[in-house]
């Protein structure tokens, strides 16, 4: 993962109030800490399997 995806990532999340953040991973599970900030890497298939889909 590049530094610069984690900085647009913070300064987004901070420009619209936004607390949880995550970045969707092929396949690398894991939370780190940058600048103060956890995310959360999450697998696409775990995302997927997890996401709830908002239907009729």
């Amino acid at each position: 993962m590049d530094r610069r995806e984690f900085r647009s990532l913070v300064r987004a999340s901070e420009s619209l109030g936004v607390r949880d953040l995550m970045v969707i991973t092929w396949d690398l599970e894991d939370e780190l800490t940058y600048d103060k900030h956890k995310i959360k890497l999450t697998p696409l298939h775990t995302w997927l399997l997890t996401t709830q889909t908002q239907g009729p």
